[in-house]
């Protein structure tokens, strides 16, 4: 769903059947940079085309939603924005500077030019002397990305941040009537929590108490003694992360940020508190 007042964004609406029951549900959004104006969108089974418009013209791009998505070279679909291969670019080898010159299919939009790292070049199969993942550094020379060293195969496409925060963590109980309602008395004091992920190579939980400098807890994908922890390759894992809080419930936020072209998936979190209450419920 597009909105009418913010143009560069999208609304979408997530939700989880098993059988009958609706087990899980959420709305969120995916926000373009404002230079972007999305025109419409539709989705074709699993993947979602888009009409938007942008400084240098307007744009048919798509984009596949399917959860098993890979790209090719990796078990994972790779998370950039306007994403294409060395194929789609004009790709030039200055062998006397030992200078890559790549320049993307489109124009390199400006307002994004500011921020530190506005397009990713990574690395993928079969170019002899990259490995695949490995981020590729670059500079910026008007509409072309300039890389150190001879550079064959790769993907080109723009970063994001995606963002989740989580709600206020309070403790339910049965509702008189059906369904839960919300303890209102006493205080949650959280001590810790855990989250548990699958398929995901970095994340990071930004826990940030009233009035106070946040703390980030970085999950980087690399497992001690885990087998799909190699050396030279890209690392992706599922597991359990722990990260503490020591905060009231109320007085602090906690986010998941990941701002890599890396996945990352969770299927559940769990809190730990000290719950003290000084009345007596009847």
């Amino acid at each position: 769903m597009i909105s009418e007042t913010e143009r560069n964004t999208i609304y979408v609406y997530k939700y989880f059947w098993n059988e009958q029951k609706k087990l899980q549900s959420a709305w969120y959004k995916w926000t373009f940079p404002e230079t972007d104006k999305i025109l419409s969108v539709e989705f074709v089974e699993s993947d979602l085309f888009l009409i938007v418009r942008r400084s240098d013209g307007v744009f048919i791009e798509s984009m596949s939603v399917n959860p098993g998505y890979k790209d090719e070279g990796f078990e994972f679909g790779l998370h950039l924005d306007r994403k294409v291969t060395e194929a789609r670019c004009t790709v030039t080898y200055d062998a006397v500077a030992n200078v890559t010159t790549i320049t993307p299919p489109y124009v390199l939009e400006a307002g994004l030019l500011a921020s530190a790292n506005p397009y990713e070049i990574i690395a993928r199969n079969g170019d002899p002397l990259k490995k695949p993942g490995q981020i590729i550094p670059y500079t910026l020379n008007g509409g072309s990305f300039k890389v150190a060293g001879q550079l064959s195969k790769f993907y080109v496409g723009r970063s994001f941040v995606m963002r989740y925060r989580f709600s206020t963590f309070v403790i339910k109980e049965e509702a008189i009537g059906g369904g839960e309602m919300t303890v209102g008395e006493g205080r949650i004091q959280l001590r810790k929590a855990n989250l548990t992920y699958d398929n995901t190579g970095y994340f990071r939980v930004v826990v940030t108490p009233f009035r106070r400098d946040p703390y980030s807890y970085v999950f980087s994908g690399r497992v001690i003694g885990s087998a799909k922890n190699v050396i030279g390759q890209v690392a992706v894992d599922g597991g359990r992360f722990g990260f503490p809080i020591m905060s009231k419930n109320d007085m602090v936020t906690i986010d998941i940020v990941n701002d890599t072209f890396l996945p990352c998936a969770f299927l559940s979190a769990e809190w730990e508190a000290l719950y003290v209450i000084r009345s007596k419920r009847l």
